[in-house]
């Protein structure tokens, strides 16, 4: 997907994403998992910076195979949290406004995580925002999918294979999309 995409990763701690879709796969059994990237918005990324967990997007059919997740897309002042069933199936759950809005060119950590609920039935995300990058995460989010698909707590399934994404987003500066868009580090951790 998208157009102009290109990922170069420097060797003093910094990544820049080029390219509108353009998307980092990482290839990490995960589960109940959590998503720690810090990253540097610009003007250029007009749209948003989406996030994924529990991904088997690129897997080979059926549909039951191939999930495409549990995500959220982050604007400077807004959260879209969603899923995709399989590719270009989405069933979206409630936005919701930031409490503090980001700035271009200032550093923000994120911290995005999925979990199972305790009775295993539904599926909770919650968002976090280090805002002046102390370690001080506020929680910005919180929500639930009420009604997973079996394949969703296939818990089995995803520690098989399963990996992560972040992808960059926005048409309106280009062809070129979303420009040097600067990542500063990628954890994914177990929750479990």
């Amino acid at each position: 997907a998208g157009s102009s995409r290109k990922f170069e990763i420097f060797g003093d701690g910094t990544a820049k994403i080029t390219g509108d879709r353009a998307r980092i796969y990482v290839h990490v059994k995960n589960y109940n998992a959590q998503m720690e990237i810090s990253y540097i918005p610009n003007p250029s990324l007009d749209d948003t910076l989406s996030l994924r967990l529990r991904s088997r997007h690129n897997e080979p059919d059926p549909h039951e195979n191939r999930f495409g997740g549990y995500g959220v897309a982050v604007s400077l002042d807004e959260a879209k949290p969603g899923r995709e069933e399989y590719h270009n199936k989405h069933t979206s759950f409630p936005d919701f406004k930031l409490p503090r809005k980001m700035e271009n060119g200032k550093m923000y950590t994120l911290r995005y995580s999925v979990h199972d609920t305790t009775d295993g039935k539904q599926v909770e995300m919650w968002l976090e925002i280090d805002y002046d990058n102390n370690g001080n995460f506020i929680e910005v989010g919180r929500w639930k999918d009420p009604k997973p698909l079996p394949y969703m707590l296939d818990k089995a399934l995803y520690l098989k294979k399963s990996y992560v994404w972040v992808r960059v987003n926005g048409q309106h500066t280009g062809e070129e999309g979303p420009k040097d868009v600067e990542i500063k580090k990628l954890i994914i951790r177990s929750l479990d």
